[in-house]
């Protein structure tokens, strides 16, 4: 059975889309005289306005960096379309059969492409909590973990200044009097903490305590406190674990309607077997 999760792909569905959407627009080109406007490429006799590529563009979200690139495909599409055609291999069996299994993927491509549009998959905080809160079990610290504030300042003199006012006042005075780059409640296992001196330090540092001012691979200053640990084996705290819940709880979710909706479409269509399948 088809995993929901690589049904809804959407990139992989949008790449599909494009690649037969183009195939029928080829074809379209040949089939119509197409209305005035300024040319963006040519091949043979079959031109690519500005107006139709604005409207590829915009059917798969494109952005303008992206233009060169399906302006290059369009062009490539086209000279095999035009080649093929002159042989008369659109004309065979092979190609109809072909066509139609394309059309069926695309279908089902876009059916699904609705189906994700068109819904709320939202997970809100009450039910991640709840989750967290009946499967604790499941998020146990693999390692000894820390929750931290960091504060990161350009120069060693504004870092010094920090951790003096953060000392003698508190750590919400330090942050609102300097201008600092901050983070609140950071989640870390401690082998994740770097530069190796702010590992050493947050070996030992009690908790709320601020840590010396360490200076940063990229040449940037930083202090940190530890505001909880969290031993190897113990239960993580919900932030640490929150976005990893909210995702799973979505694509249940999302396999959960998407059961229904499957149900539902083929409900509306007479299925029958004639014979065995199975011989």
């Amino acid at each position: 059975m088809t995993s929901f999760k690589k049904l809804t792909n959407r990139r992989k569905i949008r790449a599909a889309s494009l690649i037969f959407l183009s195939s029928l627009f080829l074809i379209a080109c040949e089939e119509k005289q197409l209305p005035p406007g300024k040319t963006v490429a040519s091949v043979d006799n079959v031109r690519l306005s500005e107006r139709e590529l604005n409207e590829i563009m915009n059917a798969h979200a494109a952005s303008s960096g992206e233009k060169k690139q399906i302006v290059n495909n369009w062009i490539e599409e086209q000279v095999y379309y035009n080649e093929a055609k002159e042989k008369g291999l659109l004309d065979k069996p092979d190609a109809k059969v072909l066509a139609d299994e394309n059309l069926k993927q695309i279908a089902k491509a876009l059916l699904i492409d609705e189906f994700i549009r068109t819904r709320d998959f939202t997970v809100t905080d009450e039910e991640a909590r709840k989750y967290y809160e009946e499967h604790g079990g499941e998020f146990l610290a693999g390692n000894n973990a820390l929750i931290l504030d960091f504060a990161e300042m350009n120069d060693l003199q504004q870092a010094l200044k920090f951790r003096e006012l953060a000392i003698r006042k508190n750590w919400r005075t330090a942050v609102s009097v300097l201008n600092a780059r901050t983070e609140r409640n950071k989640f870390l296992f401690e082998n994740e903490l770097t530069p190796p001196k702010a590992m050493r330090s947050a070996k030992y540092l009690p908790e709320n305590e601020i840590s010396p001012v360490i200076k940063n691979f990229d040449g940037k200053f930083f202090v940190f406190r530890i505001t909880k640990r969290i031993n190897k084996g113990e239960i993580l705290p919900f932030d640490a674990v929150g976005e990893k819940i909210r995702k799973r709880l979505e694509m249940e979710k999302k396999a959960a309607m998407f059961k229904e909706y499957k149900e539902e479409i083929f409900g509306n269509h007479k299925i029958e077997f004639y014979g065995d399948i199975n011989e």
